[in-house]
């Protein structure tokens, strides 16, 4: 009968045991997630800083749309954009691939997104070019005739 009993005392102490670990890992995830959220550095994660490179969320896109009508008609080309904006946010990169990346994905998605709300244009051909990028000018609002008949009276 003792024999018996102890047994029965060793797997209960076996999933106890388990059941140990089990509750110190939560413990220990719960803790990971307090630290984050109390905004300490948790070592491994990076703090996310959105935005900060171009002053405020917009602040590119803005940038971009003043440059143009700043030097309208003058064009500018993608690559000539992202330079200028390089310069104005003080930006630095640190090997090619991450300027191309700055020029295509940030500067030419930001351009595209200026076309579509008709503020911009795009004078050079959406044809894909190796190496290409496109050519962009301000697009002044369009005067319709009934304004313009407005203005004379």
């Amino acid at each position: 009968m003792l024999k018996g009993e102890l047994e029965r005392i060793d797997l209960e102490l076996a999933r106890l045991s388990a059941l140990r670990e089990s509750v110190e890992r939560a413990r220990a995830a719960c803790q990971h997630t307090l630290d984050y959220q109390a905004g300490r550095q948790v070592r491994g994660l990076p703090t996310v800083r959105a935005h900060r490179h171009y002053g405020r969320y917009g602040g590119l896109k803005e940038f971009m749309l003043d440059t143009l009508r700043e030097a309208s008609p003058a064009q500018f080309t993608t690559s000539e954009l992202a330079e200028k904006a390089l310069v104005h946010f003080k930006l630095t990169m640190s090997c090619p691939e991450e300027l191309y990346d700055f020029k295509v994905n940030t500067v030419g998605r930001g351009l595209r997104w200026l076309q579509s709300l008709g503020l911009i244009e795009r004078l050079t051909t959406k044809r894909r070019v190796a190496g290409a990028l496109g050519t962009w000018r301000w697009q002044a609002p369009i005067t319709t005739f009934a304004e313009l008949e407005q203005q004379w009276r």
